[in-house]
C-alpha cells in the first residue's frame, strides 16, 4: 500500500503541474480502501463544503452513516496558502510539490483511519485496549446502530431529553477533541502510512523526509503536557490528577469509570505507569494516549526540537 500512495504522489509531483485533485483523491481512497477491506465502510467519496467556525477549518471528514468521505477542496487550498512560507523552504521543486499533496494526502488517510476505527468497532470478537478505546470514544455511533435506538425515545419528554444529550455531546466533543484517542490514533496512523511511503525514496528528499518525521513526533508527544494539570471529573463531581491525554479525555466526558477498569489501573500512579509499561511499548502508549514516563516525555520533546530547528 505504501509503495502505492508514494507512486501516486510522486506522479503528481514530479512535472511540477499538478496537485492532488479528485482523480487523485479516488485513486487514493481505492488503494486504502482496496488494502484494509473497507469496501463496507467506505462506499463513496462527496466534494463539497464542510461546517467552519471562528476557530477550526475542516478540510475532510468521515460519515459512518453515509459511508462516505466527504472532501472541502476550498478548505484545503486555504490551508495551503496558510503554509506558502514553509512550502518555500524545501530547495527543490520536487520536495515542494511533494509537501503540497502530502498535506492533502494526510487529510484523507485521517478519514481512511475513521473509517477503519468504525470497521474494528463493529468487530464484537476483537478486545484489544485500542478497540476499546474506539468503542468508547464512538459510544453514540455504536448505540444509533441499534435498531431499537429512537424506540427509547418515544414521547416528547424524551426526545428533548435526546436533544439536550446531543448538543452536550458535540460540546464535550470539541472541548476534548484534542484529547480524543480516535482524533489521536487518526492523526498518528496516517503520518505513520505517510512516512512509511516516503521511506522509499527518503534519500532524494532528505529535508521533507526529516519535516515529516518531525510532524509524527509532534503528534506523538501532542496532549501531554496539557493532560498534566488537575481536571474535574463530570461524573464524579471531583478534581482528578490526569497523567495522559486519554486519562483526560475518559474524566473530562463522564466516562472515568471507563478508566478504573482498565486492567492496567492501580490508584498508586507510579504502580499504574510501571504496569502500563510492562504491557506497552512506548511507541504504543503514545499512539494510545496512555502514560509515559516524565523521562520519556522531556527526551521526546528534547528530540522534537532538535529535528525542527
Amino acid at each position: 500500500m505504501e509503495e502505492q500512495i508514494l507512486r501516486l504522489i510522486y506522479d503528481y509531483s514530479i512535472n511540477g503541474l499538478s496537485v492532488a485533485d479528485p482523480k487523485f483523491i479516488n485513486k487514493l481512497v481505492e488503494i486504502v480502501v482496496n488494502e484494509r477491506k473497507l469496501e463496507n465502510y467506505v462506499t463513496g467519496i462527496e466534494f463539497s463544503s464542510l461546517t467552519k467556525d471562528e476557530e477550526t477549518v475542516v478540510c475532510a471528514g468521515y460519515m459512518p452513516f453515509q459511508k462516505k468521505i466527504v472532501i472541502d477542496f476550498k478548505a484545503i487550498f486555504y490551508t495551503l496558502e496558510c503554509q506558502n512560507g514553509k512550502v518555500a523552504s524545501f530547495n527543490s521543486l520536487l520536495e515542494q510539490n511533494m509537501f503540497m499533496n502530502l498535506v492533502i494526502t494526510q487529510y484523507i488517510l485521517h478519514e481512511l483511519e475513521h473509517a477503519l476505527q468504525t470497521k474494528k468497532a463493529d468487530d464484537k470478537i476483537n478486545n484489544l485496549l485500542e478497540v476499546k478505546l474506539i468503542r468508547i470514544s464512538f459510544k453514540l455511533e455504536q448505540a444509533i446502530k441499534n435498531p431499537k435506538f429512537l424506540e427509547y425515545f418515544s414521547t416528547i419528554e424524551d426526545k428533548i431529553k435526546l436533544l439536550i444529550y446531543l448538543e452536550n455531546y458535540k460540546k464535550l466533543y470539541r472541548e476534548f477533541y484534542r484529547f480524543n484517542p480516535t482524533e489521536r490514533m487518526a492523526e498518528i496512523y496516517s503520518y505513520k502510512t505517510l512516512i512509511g511511503s516516503l521511506e522509499l525514496i527518503k534519500k532524494q528528499i532528505i529535508a521533507l523526509y526529516s519535516y515529516e518525521n518531525s510532524l509524527l513526533l509532534k503528534k506523538l508527544t501532542a496532549g501531554y503536557s496539557e493532560a498534566s494539570e488537575t481536571m474535574f471529573d463530570m461524573k464524579s463531581n471531583l478534581w482528578k490528577a490526569s497523567i495522559c491525554p486519554t486519562q483526560t479525555y475518559l474524566y473530562g466526558t463522564g466516562q472515568g469509570e471507563k478508566w478504573t477498569g482498565f486492567d492496567f489501573y492501580d490508584d498508586d500512579t507510579k504502580k499504574l505507569i510501571e504496569n502500563v509499561q510492562r504491557e506497552y511499548t512506548l511507541s504504543k502508549r503514545l499512539a494510545l494516549g496512555l502514560p509515559i514516563t516524565s523521562l520519556e516525555q522531556n527526551r521526546l520533546e528534547g528530540y522534537y526540537i532538535s529535528i525542527s530547528s
